[in-house]
């Protein structure tokens, strides 16, 4: 499954040679080829020992609010590493037409870390993310700055006019 003698990015896959310890594109320490296997044989490990069943006595957290359809595809995608999950409709929704009514899915604490990866590596497969790298998601603009740096695209730029001259982002 994996080489021993390469390395892999545990976020994105990416393979690479052993002198190499971060992932460029994720910005994460790599993995040995067996750190990666002792990762997959715990994960699968851990599936097995779910029963894929809600006892009525586990601690709960909210997952994830959205309309019904939305929470059986991810209810499906957690069935598969056997996480049980709870739908309910959400309490108080708007009555007069809104929009979709919204729903709330639940899993017991003790599975909610997995839930939340395999429900945001989901999300990120659905919008694209896998394929974007947030060059400067944390960037702000600020005109009193000499330089500022676009959040949508990274370009670097003087603060003299409040849109980004590479992507036009606008920040008026």
């Amino acid at each position: 499954m994996y080489d021993l003698m390469l390395k892999y990015c545990p976020s994105c896959g990416g393979e690479f040679r052993p002198e190499i310890f971060t992932c460029g594109a994720c910005e994460v320490t790599l993995l040995s080829g067996a750190e990666m296997q002792s990762r997959d044989s715990e994960r699968e490990a851990k599936k097995m020992s779910r029963t894929g069943n809600l006892t009525g006595g586990e601690e709960m957290i909210q997952l994830q609010r959205a309309p019904l359809a939305d929470l059986r595809h991810l209810e499906a995608l957690l069935a598969e590493e056997r996480i049980a999950v709870r739908i309910s409709a959400e309490e108080g929704g708007c009555k007069k037409g809104c929009g979709p009514p919204m729903f709330v899915m639940e899993v017991s604490k003790t599975d909610a870390q997995d839930a939340a990866r395999i429900v945001e590596q989901e999300y990120r497969r659905l919008t694209g993310l896998d394929d974007h790298a947030p060059v400067a998601a944390d960037a702000v603009f600020n005109p009193e700055a000499e330089e500022t740096t676009c959040p949508a695209c990274g370009f670097k730029f003087p603060p003299t006019t409040t849109e980004c001259p590479d992507c036009g982002l606008n920040f008026g």
